[in-house]
C-alpha cells in the first residue's frame, strides 16, 4: 500500500515536470505550414521604435486568402496583436508586408525607412491592432482564423525569450530573416540576422528586406542590369548594374555586339546607393542586331555570383522607310477628314503635318512627335484646293526616316467618291449612273468624284445647262497604267431631262470637258473623242446614256441646249388685196423661221417654216382679220419668242337690190306672201401649190403663201340656202294663219256680239214704246 502511495507521488510529479516541459514547447498545425512568419523588424529605425513590421512569405504556388486571419503575441499573458483586413490575400511564393505607417509617414524622429508600399498598414497610436514587437521576450503566432478559439498557429516566431536573431546595438537597426528552408520558427537554427539593405530608402544604414527575398551570409549578390534604351543608335549608352546588397568593388560588365568577335569592357562607376553602378557603352555602325551585356560582382561577406548575370539590347542605326494612303490612294475628297494608312517598319514614332517643314505643330509634338499608329485621322485645312500632306517617322533607336508626302483634290462642291482597283486586263467599272470601260496594264487605283457644282475655274459655256443636275471628274494614281482611250458612259432617267427643263433629246448636245490648256469648256470631238446620247432603255433600267472615248481624264458634265434664239425684230406686214407681204431682221443663231397665220375666225395655225426672211401669203379673204407669228428656231429645234402682227385685207363693195313692201295702213285680208331671194356670187378664191414638209407647206425664197377655200364652205352655202327657204315657208304659214284668225274669227264675233245687242234691244222693246234706234257698228280687231 505503501508503495502504491510513492509511486502516485512519483507519477505526479512526472506529470508536473512533462507538463510544464510541454506547455513550454510550441504548438502548431501538424501539417506543413502554408504561409509562414518570414521577417520580423522589432527594433524599429532611428525615426522611431515604433518603424516596425511583420512580413509573411507564400510557400505555394497559389495565391492564399488572408482575410480575417490573426496575429497573436504569447509574451506573459497571450493576447491579439492585429486581425488582417477582409479581402486581403498573398500571392503565390510572394510576400506579405504589415507596416505600422506608409512608406511616408513622418515619427517623431523622421520619415519612416521604408520605400516600399506595405500590403496593410496599422496605426502605431493605437494601443492594439498594431504592430507590437517586444525587444526583451518575442514570441508572436499566425492563425488562419480566430486566435483563441481553439485552433493551432499556423506558425510561430520566437520562444518567448531574447529574439533569436537580430541587432539593435549601438547604430545598427538589422532584422530577424527567416531562412530559405524555414524549419520551426520557435528555433534560432532557423532564423539570421539580415545582412542586405533592400526596400530601405537610399540613407538608410539599417539592413533587412521588406517585401523581397532574404538574405544571409552564405548568399551570393543578386544584379540586375537596366540600359538607358532597349534600342540604342549610335552614340551613348548607360547601363546600370543594381545590387540587392552592398559590394565589395564595382561589378565587371562587358557588351557583345551582334557579328563582334570579342566583348567590350565597360568601366562602372558607384552611384549615391553604394549598391548601384552605371558606365557608358559607345554605340557605333555595323553591329545592327541584339548585343548582350554581362556583369558579375562579389558582395562584402565575398560571396560572388556564380554565373555572370546578362541582359540584351537592340542596336538600329538604320532609319525606317515611311509610307502612305490618303483614303485608300483616292484623288480626290469631299470631306475635310481623311484617313491616312501609314506603314513603317520599326517605327515608334511619327509627325503629320500640311507643311514640309511641320512648323504648324505646337513644341511639344514638333520635338516628341506623337506615338506612331498604322491609322490616323487627320483634319484637311480650309478652303478648296490640293491639299498636300508630309509624314516622317522615328524608330525606338530614335532614327528619323525620310520626309514622304501624299496629295489629295479637296472641294466642298463633291457630293461623293467612289474608288475602284483596276486590275490588268479589260474591264467595266460601274459606280451609280456611270460606267467606265478600259484596259489596265497594271494595277491602278480610279476615284470618281461627284460634284454638286463648276469644279473648274471656268465658267460654264453661255446658255447652256447641266442635264442631271451633276458634273463629274474621275482620276488615276498612274495614267500610264491604263491603255488609253477609255470609254465614258454617264446614264439617265428621261425625269433628269425633264427636271433639267429638256423637252426634246434632240436639245442633249453630249458631253463637255474641261480642257486644261486653255482653261475652257470645251464639246468632245475629233482628236478629244467623240461624244453622243444614245436614247432608249439600257439594260440596267435607265432610260439612256451619253457617252465619250477619251484619251485622257478631266472634269465634265452633260450638255443640253433649251435656251431660245432671239426674237426677230421689225416685223413688217403689208396686205394688198387678197395678198399679204410679210418680211423681218435675220437672227444670228437661227437656222429657219416659223411662219405662223390664222383669220380671226379661226382656232387652228398654218405653220411653215422658211430659211429666208421674207415670204407673201396670198388667197386670203376679204374683210377679214388676220394674225401673223414670226419665231426663230434654233439647231437644236428651241424657238424664240413670238413676234405678232395683224391686218384686215379689204372688201370689194358688192351691190344687193332690195324690195320695199307697201305700208299697211289698214288690216289686210290673208293674201300669200311672196318671198324674193337673189344670190350674190363673190369672186372664188385660187388655191395656191405649196411644198409639204411634215404637212406644213413650206415656202422657197419670194414664194408666196395662197389662202384655200376650204371644201366645207359649200356645204355651208347649201345649209344656208336650206334655212332661208323653211323660214320663208314658216312665214307664209304663219302670215296665212295670222290673217284667218284676226280677219275671219273677228268678223264672226262682230256677228255673234251684233246679235246679242239686237236681242237685249227687242227685250226692251217690249216693256217701253218703241223708238226708232240706230245700230253701232262693232268694233273691229287692228295691229
Amino acid at each position: 500500500m505503501k508503495t502504491l502511495r510513492y509511486f502516485s507521488i512519483w507519477l505526479f510529479a512526472a506529470a508536473v515536470v512533462f507538463g510544464g516541459l510541454f506547455a513550454k514547447l510550441p504548438k502548431t498545425s501538424a501539417s506543413t505550414p502554408t504561409v509562414i512568419i518570414n521577417e520580423l523588424m522589432w527594433m524599429g529605425s532611428k525615426s522611431s521604435t515604433a518603424d516596425e513590421w511583420i512580413e509573411l512569405r507564400n510557400l505555394t504556388n497559389s495565391d492564399i486568402d488572408l482575410s480575417n486571419w490573426q496575429i497573436a503575441e504569447n509574451t506573459g499573458t497571450p493576447s491579439l496583436m492585429l486581425t488582417i483586413s477582409t479581402g486581403e490575400s498573398i500571392k503565390a511564393n510572394g510576400y506579405f508586408l504589415i507596416a505600422n505607417s506608409d512608406k511616408d509617414y513622418e515619427y517623431t524622429g523622421g520619415k519612416s525607412i521604408l520605400n516600399v508600399d506595405p500590403d496593410q498598414i496599422t496605426n502605431p497610436d493605437q494601443i492594439t491592432n498594431n504592430v507590437n514587437l517586444d525587444n526583451n521576450d518575442l514570441k508572436i503566432s499566425l492563425y488562419d482564423g480566430t486566435w483563441n478559439d481553439g485552433r493551432l498557429p499556423i506558425d510561430v516566431a520566437g520562444d518567448g525569450d531574447t529574439p533569436l536573431k537580430g541587432d539593435n546595438t549601438g547604430e545598427n537597426k538589422y532584422s530577424m530573416e527567416r531562412n530559405f528552408v524555414p524549419g520551426d520558427g520557435a528555433l534560432t537554427d532557423n532564423w539570421h540576422t539580415a545582412v542586405a539593405s533592400v526596400g530601405f530608402d537610399v540613407d538608410v544604414t539599417a539592413k533587412g528586406t521588406p517585401g523581397s527575398v532574404n538574405k544571409s551570409e552564405l548568399v551570393a549578390p543578386v544584379l540586375t542590369i537596366t540600359t538607358s534604351a532597349t534600342i540604342a543608335t549610335i552614340g551613348d549608352l548607360t547601363i546600370t548594374v543594381a545590387s540587392d546588397e552592398n559590394l565589395a568593388a564595382a561589378p565587371t560588365v562587358t557588351v557583345t555586339p551582334n557579328g563582334a568577335i570579342a566583348p567590350t569592357a565597360v568601366t562602372m562607376t558607384v552611384t549615391n546607393d553604394p549598391k548601384i553602378y552605371t558606365g557608358i557603352y559607345q554605340v557605333g555602325t555595323g553591329n545592327d542586331g541584339i548585343a548582350t551585356i554581362s556583369a558579375v560582382a562579389t558582395d562584402t561577406s565575398g560571396n560572388p555570383t556564380p554565373v555572370p548575370i546578362t541582359a540584351t539590347f537592340t542596336i538600329d542605326t538604320a532609319a525606317p522607310v515611311a509610307d502612305f494612303t490618303i483614303n485608300d490612294n483616292a484623288q480626290m475628297t469631299g470631306e475635310q477628314d481623311v484617313t491616312l494608312t501609314i506603314t513603317a517598319t520599326g517605327a515608334e514614332t511619327m509627325w503629320i503635318s500640311e507643311q514640309a517643314d511641320f512648323s504648324d505643330l505646337s513644341p511639344a509634338v514638333l520635338i516628341a512627335g506623337e506615338a506612331f499608329a498604322a491609322t490616323r485621322n487627320f483634319h484637311l485645312s480650309d478652303n478648296d484646293g490640293e491639299k498636300t500632306i508630309y509624314i516622317k517617322v522615328a524608330d525606338a533607336a530614335g532614327n528619323v526616316s525620310e520626309v514622304v508626302s501624299q496629295t489629295i483634290e479637296y472641294s466642298s462642291k463633291i457630293s461623293s467618291v467612289a474608288i475602284a482597283a483596276i486590275q490588268p486586263g479589260a474591264q467595266s467599272i460601274i459606280s451609280g449612273n456611270i460606267e467606265i470601260l478600259l484596259e489596265g496594264k497594271t494595277t491602278v487605283v480610279l476615284t470618281i468624284a461627284v460634284y454638286s457644282d463648276n469644279p473648274t475655274p471656268a465658267a460654264q459655256p453661255p446658255g447652256l445647262i447641266f442635264v442631271n443636275g451633276q458634273y463629274y471628274d474621275f482620276r488615276l494614281s498612274d495614267d500610264a497604267a491604263v491603255t488609253w482611250p477609255i470609254t465614258i458612259y454617264i446614264k439617265y432617267y428621261n425625269s433628269q431631262l425633264t427636271n433639267a427643263g429638256v423637252s426634246r433629246v434632240k436639245q442633249v448636245l453630249g458631253l463637255y470637258f474641261y480642257d486644261n490648256v486653255s482653261q475652257s469648256w470645251k464639246i468632245y470631238a475629233g482628236t478629244d473623242g467623240t461624244t453622243g446620247i444614245v436614247d432608249g432603255k439600257t439594260s440596267d433600267g435607265y432610260d439612256g446614256y451619253f457617252y465619250a472615248h477619251v484619251n485622257h481624264l478631266t472634269p465634265v458634265f452633260a450638255v443640253a441646249d433649251i435656251t431660245a434664239p432671239a426674237a426677230v425684230g421689225q416685223l413688217t406686214v403689208t396686205i394688198d388685196g387678197a395678198t399679204a407681204r410679210l418680211s423681218w431682221q435675220k437672227i444670228s443663231d437661227a437656222v429657219d423661221y416659223l411662219v405662223r397665220y390664222k383669220a380671226e375666225d379661226e382656232s387652228t395655225w398654218k405653220e411653215i417654216y422658211l430659211t429666208d426672211v421674207s415670204t407673201q401669203i396670198t388667197n386670203l379673204r376679204e374683210g377679214i382679220k388676220y394674225e401673223f407669228q414670226i419665231l426663230a428656231r434654233d439647231g437644236v429645234e428651241n424657238l424664240s419668242a413670238a413676234v405678232i402682227a395683224s391686218g384686215t385685207v379689204p372688201v370689194t363693195p358688192v351691190v344687193v337690190p332690195v324690195e320695199t313692201a307697201p305700208v299697211v295702213t289698214e288690216r289686210p285680208r290673208a293674201t300669200p306672201v311672196e318671198i324674193i331671194r337673189e344670190t350674190v356670187k363673190l369672186p372664188e378664191a385660187k388655191a395656191a401649190e405649196s411644198k409639204k414638209d411634215e404637212g406644213i407647206p413650206l415656202l422657197e425664197k419670194d414664194s408666196s403663201v395662197t389662202e384655200e377655200e376650204p371644201a366645207q364652205k359649200t356645204w355651208t352655202r347649201v345649209v344656208t340656202s336650206l334655212v332661208v327657204l323653211i323660214l320663208a315657208i314658216a312665214a307664209g304659214l304663219a302670215g296665212w294663219y295670222g290673217y284667218k284668225w284676226w280677219v275671219e274669227e273677228g268678223d264672226e264675233k262682230d256677228i255673234e256680239i251684233e246679235k246679242e245687242e239686237v236681242e237685249e234691244k227687242e227685250k226692251q222693246a217690249k216693256k217701253r214704246p218703241a223708238q226708232k234706234s240706230r245700230r253701232k257698228k262693232p268694233a273691229s280687231r287692228r295691229w
